[in-house]
């Protein structure tokens, strides 16, 4: 919601409605991104609690940067390291790909469930569908039952929505470059043309700094900081 006296996108300190910030799930990224010297934008704003920088437009034109993904990650609001999975390297992105089932224990914590959870869980589904393990089998003997399998495989893997009818179990995103739903890999012509400093680093180099593990990421900020 924007402020109706200066146009900004939360309240700002010289306005008589000034408040909390009204994005709070940017503020993190924000906060971080403005407290880089080289990043500094005129448009951003600090409020007198010193808990809330926003974009006097969110319409911003697309900007983009070179960053490491492991320094990104460190301002990333997606990025979740109270993890189990992938070396303690989450993503809460609800477009992450990549993905584990994990449980959930009685204090919220995360556990591994036991190996063979997905079969257990597509097992309860069909069983929600068709009732007793007879049905199932001759729903599986017909071609609509067959397609309903498939797909159920599919969303046991995929589809984080269905967990929400589990409350111990949930699809646990895994943070990668090659995955990151928020920025891209980059190669020595995606550095040449947003950093040149990097580009000079690898230019010389045998492989592609998309080949080699460099873990560099073209970052749009504004995705990062509006999810849009």
């Amino acid at each position: 919601m924007k402020c109706e006296d200066c146009d900004f996108w939360s309240k700002c300190e010289d306005c008589l409605d000034y408040g909390e910030c009204s994005e709070p799930e940017i503020v993190k990224a924000e906060i971080a991104l403005a407290a880089r010297s080289d990043r500094q934008n005129p448009d951003l704003i600090r409020h007198k609690n010193d808990n809330c920088i926003s974009f006097k437009e969110k319409d911003a034109p697309d900007e983009y940067y070179v960053e490491l993904l492991e320094n990104l990650c460190d301002y990333c609001g997606y990025f979740n390291g109270d993890v189990i999975v992938n070396n303690n390297y989450g993503c809460d992105h609800p477009d992450c790909e990549e993905t584990d089932i994990v449980k959930i224990d009685k204090d919220g914590e995360q556990e591994y469930p036991d190996e063979y959870i997905e079969g257990k869980i597509l097992r309860a589904l069909l069983r929600a569908k068709y009732g007793s393990i007879r049905q199932i089998r001759e729903a599986l003997k017909t071609e609509s039952g067959l397609v309903f399998y498939r797909e159920l495989r599919i969303q046991v893997l995929c589809d984080k929505n269905l967990y929400k009818r589990f409350a111990h179990y949930k699809l646990q995103g895994k943070c990668y470059s090659f995955s990151c739903p928020i920025a891209s890999v980059c190669n020595l012509e995606t550095l040449k043309e947003y950093d040149q400093s990097w580009y000079e680093e690898y230019e010389n180099e045998e492989y592609d700094p998309s080949e080699s593990g460099a873990d560099l990421m073209l970052v749009n900020k504004k995705i990062l900081t509006t999810g849009e």
